[in-house]
């Protein structure tokens, strides 16, 4: 076994690895681009203070929120396009009906969830509960 120092290890690193990782950069980059245009034509587009350009159509919502968040800043303009997206509503959904199951499953006869599938729905009720509130603060920012 050779050991080697951290010279030699940087000079033997794999050129496709290193590729990759440069790749994902690049990625991560342009999807920042990406969202810096969609907002910076949104705010152009605009003239009102109740709307946001969110793929391409017009979205209205209050004029500001929490009254320190205005449809300039670009932390608003994300939580609208993420709220907005189709992906973060099924998200929503599958998080309803996989809560209304587990409450449909659980024996409401063993108050002291004594069974094993009691307590292990009782352990996933507050991640219910985190993801929810999540749910309500993003909505309620944008």
């Amino acid at each position: 076994m050779t050991i080697h120092s951290p010279d030699q290890l940087a000079k033997d690193k794999d050129p496709a690895q290193d590729q990759n990782e440069e790749g994902e950069e690049d990625k991560d980059k342009n999807l920042w681009q990406q969202f810096t245009m969609m907002y910076e034509d949104s705010v152009y587009k605009v003239r009102d203070e109740n709307s946001f350009i969110v793929r391409g159509q017009q979205k209205r919502f209050a004029k500001n929120s929490l009254g320190i968040f205005d449809n300039k800043q670009k932390f608003r303009y994300g939580m609208v396009y993420i709220t907005t997206s189709k992906w973060f509503e099924n998200c929503v959904i599958a998080l309803i009906v996989f809560n209304s199951l587990l409450l449909g499953i659980k024996d409401y006869t063993d108050v002291n969830n004594e069974s094993d599938i009691n307590a292990f729905i009782e352990d996933l009720e507050p991640m219910f509960t985190y993801m929810f509130l999540m749910e309500c603060m993003s909505k309620i920012i944008a």
